[in-house]
């Protein structure tokens, strides 16, 4: 705004802003509170100023804006101190100040308004569409709203805002759509609630009613003093004082609360045979103090933390939008699953499983061995001697209701007594029950659920206990994952929702506190498991685990980098402390996943693999752990896959350390290729001792290079080893867990061509739980890779051993882009090295020459300039050619200085060039 007459929107639309070329936001901010506060001092208290704040750039020109902004807000409080002025800030590309945007926010807003959003940022100006559709959408929910001033009497002091000075007054944005729910509103109160009797609204006396204390209503306060925190800690960098300030409404938040709980019913943590809907009363009576205040106190502090100049980022934190890959993500997904879709789901799978857990069942009762001695055993138990013999034959008939009925309230009972199955350690249901529970809510499971969650609450599935670390990017590659450990006790899905989301502390037998759960297909359960394992049920839970998102599911990459991640963490462990059953369960699941052959997406990969092939993520392999899972998973005898050589080896350690090396550099440098390559590129420089004093070096400008292969072979092969990373250990550290893998893998696959049926014997024998011999091979071939040298695994001699580590080190730093791996030298060969120290002297060679380049377009925009000067105007059209732009760089710009001072040539010259340099001809600094 720079006029006082100008109010009307038409008026507005019809301003002439030209492009200057310079952003002063502080002569912007200072004209226009000059405006608003000449205007409010004409009206009157009573006009509600709304100011939007849009910036396209950075400051560079006129004094700093915090100076200014501290000056203006000095003059509003003197001058206008009931002044109510409301600030929106929009923010288009990273370019712009996010930072002072909110300096000017938090200095001049005297009302917020509550429901729009502190920022709206739109990263490119494409965006722009949307983010002011947002803006109206929010301005619309304003409509009609007013400012209402409230007033006390005597002692009393209010606070609309946590964050104000109590005051005696204090106004508020009120809009009637939300007058039924009201405005929070926070009161000192000396002598206690008496001080109310003299509460005001805009002057009339108001009728006070107490009521119980109600805990949204101060949540809703808190969240808002928040926002304004994260709005602060970006205009200024320090919220210290209003964290202190903070502290007292949070400790009386949680006293009061605490008083509430403790009039409800007992919070004790035993989910043990727990019904469905007595463990989500459980949980809603358990919604504990720890968990709404925990919240709270770690918002606040990551409120502290948040340190970034970035404006987009700035943005991002400010509107909560704290995960990068969070939209793209959800898009991947195909949208949310509705509470809706997954009772649908359910009840559609309901009738299967019930007709599955009969048929486990009947899996389980082959355990029981001889069958007349096992029929006199359950007569004995008093079971139904007819339907004892019938349950034994071949063909009994599961769907008959008589049958299915003693199957269900008789035999399984019976085998659940004799048998040893695996139970969670939470609800002490075995798998079967669990998912019998399944089959019994599945009618009436409308009545007790309203959410995703509580579904996860309400039904579950056994798993093992994980530990995962995730990032934003586990949101869009669910491979972008690390399963730190994996516990051998089992435990429940739906009991350990209940407990996490009711803040309450559950920890495993082993010790640590449980985080996550690993979802398997259940030898003991697997035709229900598998029923339950493609699930909607399955497929929120394992949103939950890797992206803590109910709605971030993508499809069945989740699971198997879920289980990957899971085996490798096992199998790195000390071998004392490997549970073998956990291996062969991971193994189990990943095959039933891909059906009887264990073939699916795996044969590909490993056949590429085989052939010494490209592993990169362009050849869809997520993860290299990928592979190793279907080492383990994969009937290799029946896909036709032969044994591993050292090349197919060598082949999966060099991606795994490509992997590795771009996974630091982005750490350290961000991911733009050019920069990671750049960065790669001058660690192994600065590691092999490669510099400009021995490397090419360009001629004079006023020379030309010699060709290219010429500069080459020029190049030393030398090298010198500086101390500065030791690359032989790095490549043992991450070679170390494929060299447990593959010999795991090696050892079930030689195990499994002694079997009549090849890998299918492998899962008889977990579903009819005869895994001793299993158990054994697993813990001797760990035991056997732990002893296994790396190199001897890889069949290097030991004299090789030192350039081969360094040449995969080199290869995976200077070639740690998918792109750029294809047709890679050989790493056992001296020649690779070679070539890529020859590469490594090229790259200084060529980073010398872009100086010499920019002196050769100065000296050739020089003579350019010289001749077009003196050219005529026909001459001076034949220098242009068709096209201006097809000129170089240095000719360009020196015929558009000519352009500019004549004008007959400028005819000419623009005639020439494309509109969008024509419109800002007479604006470009260059010229």
């Amino acid at each position: 705004v720079s006029t006082q007459s100008t109010w009307a929107c038409e008026e507005m639309r019809n301003i002439k802003l030209p492009s200057q070329g310079s952003t002063n936001i502080s002569d912007g901010l200072s004209k226009t509170m000059g405006v608003v506060m000449n205007r409010d001092s004409k009206l009157g208290h009573g006009c509600h100023h709304i100011v939007v704040f849009l910036s396209d750039g950075g400051h560079n020109e006129g004094p700093a804006p915090s100076s200014v902004i501290a000056t203006i807000s000095n003059d509003m409080k003197k001058n206008n101190p009931d002044i109510r002025v409301s600030f929106l800030v929009i923010g288009v590309t990273s370019s712009s100040r996010t930072d002072i945007g909110m300096l000017a926010k938090t200095s001049f807003e005297t009302v917020p308004l509550e429901g729009m959003d502190p920022i709206y940022f739109c990263r490119e100006a494409n965006d722009m569409i949307n983010v002011l559709r947002s803006l109206q959408e929010g301005l619309q929910r304003q409509s009609g709203g007013r400012v209402v001033q409230l007033s006390a009497d005597g002692q009393c002091r209010l606070v609309a805002s946590m964050m104000q000075e109590p005051s005696s007054h204090c106004e508020v944005f009120m809009v009637p759509s939300a007058a039924k729910e009201g405005a929070a509103l926070f009161a000192i109160l000396p002598n206690g609630l008496e001080d109310l009797k003299g509460l005001k609204v805009d002057g009339v006396l108001a009728d006070v009613q107490l009521v119980e204390f109600e805990e949204d209503v101060v949540v809703n306060a808190l969240d808002t003093a928040i926002k304004r925190m994260k709005q602060k800690k970006v205009a200024t960098g320090s919220i210290d004082r209003e964290v202190i300030e903070l502290e007292p409404w949070i400790n009386a938040f949680e006293i009061s609360l605490t008083k509430c709980l403790n009039q409800g019913s007992d919070l004790q943590v035993d989910y043990s045979r727990l019904k469905p809907h007595e463990r989500l009363q459980r949980y809603k009576t358990a919604t504990s103090i720890l968990y709404k205040s925990r919240e709270i106190r770690n918002e606040l502090q990551a409120i502290q933390a948040m340190q970034n100049d970035n404006s987009a980022a700035q943005a991002s934190f400010l509107t909560g939008d704290k995960y990068k890959y969070a939209a793209k993500a959800l898009v991947r997904a195909g949208g949310p699953t509705t509470v809706t879709e997954i009772i649908t789901d359910l009840k559609t799978r309901a009738p299967l499983l019930r007709t599955a857990l009969r048929k486990d069942a009947l899996l389980l009762l082959k355990r029981m061995g001889n069958t007349t001695e096992a029929i006199n055993e359950m007569v004995k138990e008093g079971l139904d001697p007819k339907l004892c013999h019938l349950v034994f034959e071949p063909q009994v008939d599961i769907d008959n209701s008589e049958i299915g009925t003693f199957i269900e309230s008789q035999l399984f009972p019976f085998l659940r007594s004799r048998l040893s199955l695996p139970e969670s350690y939470l609800s002490l249901l075995s798998q079967w029950e669990q998912l019998f529970e399944w089959v019994a809510c599945a009618e009436n499971v409308e009545a007790e659920v309203n959410s995703e969650y509580e579904m996860l609450m309400y039904l579950g599935l056994m798993g093992m206990p994980i530990f995962v670390e995730r990032w934003n990017a586990t949101q869009m590659d669910a491979f972008q994952c690390k399963v730190n450990d994996v516990l051998p006790s089992s435990c429940d899905s739906a009991s350990l929702c209940c407990a996490l989301r009711s803040g309450t502390v559950l920890r495993s037998p082993e010790g640590p506190e449980l985080q996550d759960i690993l979802v398997l297909i259940d030898p003991d359960c697997p035709n229900a498991s598998t029923i339950a394992y493609w699930s909607k049920i399955a497929e929120t839970l394992t949103s939950v685990v890797l992206c803590r998102d109910l709605h971030m599911y993508s499809g069945p990459a989740m699971k198997t980098a879920l289980h990957a991640h899971a085996l490798m963490s096992v199998i790195m462990k000390d071998p004392k402390e490997i549970t073998a059953r956990q291996v062969l369960s991971i193994i189990y699941s990943v095959r039933k996943q891909c059906g009887a052959s264990g073939a699916g997406q795996y044969i590909a990969l490993l056949k590429r693999m085989c052939n010494w092939e490209s592993l990169t993520e362009a050849d869809e392999v997520k993860h290299p752990y990928q592979l190793l899972l279907g080492l383990c998973a994969v009937d290799l005898a029946e896909a036709g896959i032969t044994e591993m050589t050292s090349p197919a080896k060598f082949t999966l350690c060099n991606e795994t350390l490509s992997r590795e090396v771009r996974r630091i550099i982005r750490l350290k440098v961000g991911s733009d290729h050019g920069v990671t390559r750049s960065e790669a590129f001058k660690l192994m420089q600065n590691l092999l001792s490669i510099n400009e004093t021995n490397s090419p070096c360009p001629l004079p400008p006023e020379e030309s290079e010699p060709p290219v292969q010429q500069i080459r072979e020029s190049c030393s092969c030398d090298y010198l080893i500086k101390p500065v990373f030791d690359y032989m250990d790095f490549v043992v550290k991450h070679v170390k867990p494929i060299v447990r893998a593959m010999t795991l893998a090696d050892a079930i696959q030689k195990w499994s061509l002694t079997q009549p049926k090849g890998m299918q014997s492998f899962m008889d024998c977990m579903e009819r739980a005869d895994t001793k011999e299993l158990e054994v091979i697993v813990q001797q071939s760990l035991q056997k890779a732990i002893d296994l040298d790396v190199w001897d695994f890889l069949e290097v001699a030991q004299k090789d051993i030192e350039r081969t580590s360094l040449t995969m080190t080199v290869q995976a730093f200077m070639y740690h882009m998918s792109g750029d791996r294809t047709e890679l030298g050989d790493v056992t060969d001296g020649l690779t090295l070679r070539n890529m120290i020859i590469d490594l002297r090229m790259d200084v060679y060529n980073r010398l020459l872009g100086p010499k380049q920019n002196q050769r377009r100065i000296i050739i925009g020089d003579l350019t300039y010289d001749k077009a000067l003196n050219a005529d105007e026909s001459a001076f059209d034949s220098m242009i050619g068709s096209h201006a732009h097809g000129l170089t760089y240095g000719q360009f710009w020196s015929m558009a200085r000519i352009a500019r001072r004549d004008p007959k040539k400028r005819e000419i010259f623009l005639a020439k060039c494309n509109q969008g340099f024509v419109s800002s001809f007479y604006t470009n600094k260059k010229i």
